[in-house]
């Protein structure tokens, strides 16, 4: 078959051969190039659609610190505030739902990544479905369960933002999707703890219990603001150092320490209460008034010396107001009257007086004492709610700010891929037209040489068989090994030797 060809198609089909393999190797790069251009195409529709789930989740922290709010004052209280952030949270679950970068996000995915992502979004649905009857029954449901509700709802949202991450091939932009839910974090934390706050300020009764839930929370919050330190971008670390050393923080930060203070006032208090009725001083007062057994004044004294000690550490707290240094004057006061009160009654005891005569001398209001233990455990807040809630307010959109710029980064650098791409795209498919371009230019060109040389040699040898003298002019060109030939033949005829033999 091949002895049927002309040698220019011979030629041709020998040159073919490099070039297929060259086009071979070249498909097999493009499709490299494509299947990276498609990543950064599925990592941009990820990060719109991280950006979007970023703002539910600020405008959702905002709904439950109005709620909070709502109930707290029994509904009486920030309705028309509460609607209007209600119906801001519902048009952003719509239009998460309705984005064309989550529309689109599906043709870019794996079969095991779209029934995940079919999975949130059903999961989606249901969470705002539920949302809607959680508002329907705020007011009658109880407190917790209605603002523990919107924490799950965050919760999961976070964990959407934790599977787009998955979605990202470069390194740097994982990092960053991991820098942004751990943010997002400490700013739900935060939110939690703003809402608890406040709830405390508002309670005319410092509690105890409620504190013990706000220390478990800013023991959260540090220990995930560590984490934070330790794990985080370099440039994402600076921006939250900067929100934590800032006057807001600063303020903040007081308010927390005021709190702790107070937390200490009201459990010396509690404690000094429990040692003063059944079981402590005025128990072994009375006893000690109606038996005279020396236990009991051995016990009272024990007693006292402990009531002391508990009032020299809450004299010692920095953070008392007026109300509570006068509420401990009154107690000492009052220690100071049992204590004179019992040295009376040993006194008449000694003497022989009976018990009714006695109890007539050493009767003792205890009202005033009462009313000095229940001032320190009301202390003055140290703030009020309004302010408190403007500060709280004004970190978490600091920290939603820094959550903003962290997204942009994201953006940026999943458009920074995309553009890299499509940059190598077009640079490999013109390197490619060149190549295949400068092929078939060099090859023709050099086809045609190789033919044009051949044809000429055999015109010259059909000329000698016309001639038999060999009386011929052959022209060469060209410094090849082809025109050594017709050189040399001519060279034989011009000394009449026979150019075969020669």
């Amino acid at each position: 078959m091949l002895s049927q060809l002309s040698l220019k198609r011979k030629l041709l089909l020998f040159a073919l051969v490099p070039v297929l393999v060259l086009s071979l190797l070249g498909c097999v790069r493009l499709f490299e190039l494509l299947h990276n251009y498609r990543l950064a195409n599925q990592s941009y529709h990820a990060v719109e659609v991280g950006r979007r789930l970023a703002d539910l989740i600020y405008e959702l922290q905002q709904e439950r610190g109005l709620s909070a709010a709502y109930i707290a004052c029994d509904g009486k209280c920030f309705a028309d505030s509460l609607q209007v952030q209600q119906q801001r949270v519902s048009a952003q679950i719509t239009a998460l739902q309705n984005s064309p970068h989550l529309l689109q996000l599906p043709e870019q995915l794996s079969p095991t990544a779209q029934h995940l992502l079919q999975t949130k979004l059903e999961a989606l649905r249901l969470g705002k479905q539920a949302l809607e009857n959680n508002r329907r029954e705020l007011l009658s449901r109880d407190e917790s369960d209605a603002l523990n509700f919107y924490s799950d709802f965050n919760y999961e949202l976070l964990l959407g933002i934790a599977n787009l991450q998955s979605l990202s091939s470069n390194v740097q932009q994982a990092r960053a999707y991991a820098d942004l839910a751990a943010l997002l974090r400490i700013q739900e934390l935060a939110v939690r703890e703003r809402g608890l706050i406040n709830g405390m300020l508002l309670k005319r009764q410092f509690d105890t219990d409620s504190y013990e839930q706000l220390l478990a929370l800013i023991t959260e919050q540090d220990q995930s603001i560590d984490l934070f330190r330790a794990s985080a971008i370099a440039e994402h670390k600076q921006r939250l150092q900067t929100m934590l050393q800032d006057n807001k923080s600063r303020a903040l930060n007081n308010v927390r320490e005021q709190l702790r203070q107070q937390d200490a006032i009201t459990r010396q208090a509690h404690k000094f209460s429990s040692q003063l009725g059944y079981g402590g001083l005025l128990h072994e007062f009375k006893n000690f008034l109606l038996r005279g057994e020396s236990r009991y004044q051995q016990g009272f004294y024990s007693k006292l010396e402990s009531l002391e000690q508990i009032l020299n550490k809450l004299s010692s707290n920095r953070v008392l107001s007026n109300t509570q240094q006068q509420a401990i004057a009154q107690i000492e006061d009052k220690l100071n009257e049992y204590r004179h009160k019992m040295q009376l009654i040993a006194s008449m005891q000694s003497r022989g007086a009976k018990v009714k005569e006695i109890d007539s001398l050493v009767q003792i209001s205890d009202e005033q004492m009462l009313d000095a233990l229940k001032a320190l455990t009301q202390p003055k807040p140290p703030v009020t709610p309004e302010v408190w809630w403007q500060l709280a307010s004004e970190r978490i959109r600091q920290m939603d700010a820094i959550a903003d710029s962290i997204s942009d980064d994201i953006l940026n650098l999943s458009n920074a891929q995309r553009a890299q791409s499509l940059r190598l795209i077009a640079l490999y498919l013109l390197s490619a037209a060149v190549t295949i371009g400068l092929l078939l230019f060099l090859g023709r060109a050099l086809s045609h040489n190789l033919l044009r040389r051949i044809y000429a040699i055999a015109n010259n040898m059909r000329l000698m068989t016309k001639d038999p003298n060999l009386d011929l002019d052959i022209k060469v060109e060209g410094k090849d090994d082809w025109p050594t030939w017709p050189r040399l033949w001519d060279k034989c005829l011009m000394k009449g030797k026979n150019p075969i033999n020669s």
